[in-house]
């Protein structure tokens, strides 16, 4: 095994670590910057280093097999880490348009209305804010 294997290998180790926890963070609690930094490092590190080893060409048969089924798991982890960031996207863009909707209810409609009065206490409460589409 050549030096340069061998510190791919020590760098890859904790970057992967990181990217799992990251893309784990991020599905569970549903958030952007977890999911994007998945999708970060996924690009910009982890199949830079998966590749590396290939183009060295110093390798046992089963390590260029371990390798190849490694990069396709990471291209799936990409396609679906890019699916579910678009579903994150459309679900979190729907919930803030319902949020930031007029409430139609006739109990609670505005007392002023046309009034710019974007901060009343009954808009705070409802979580209600001036909506124009």
């Amino acid at each position: 095994m050549s030096i340069i294997v061998l510190a791919l290998e020590v760098i890859w180790v904790p970057v992967e670590i990181s990217r799992l926890r990251f893309g784990y963070a991020g599905n569970i609690n549903e958030t952007f910057p977890e999911l994007i930094a998945f999708l970060i490092f996924t690009f910009v590190f982890i199949i830079p280093l998966d590749v590396a080893p290939l183009l060295s060409g110093q390798m046992f048969p089963h390590e260029t097999c371990l390798i190849i089924i490694n990069l396709v798991f990471v291209i799936f982890e990409c396609i679906f880490g890019c699916v579910v960031v678009l579903e994150f996207m459309s679900s979190h863009f729907a919930s803030f348009k319902l949020r930031t909707a007029p409430i139609i209810d006739k109990k609670f409609s505005k007392k002023y209305f046309g009034t710019a009065d974007i901060n009343s206490e009954r808009e705070v409460q409802i979580g209600m804010q001036r909506y124009d589409e």
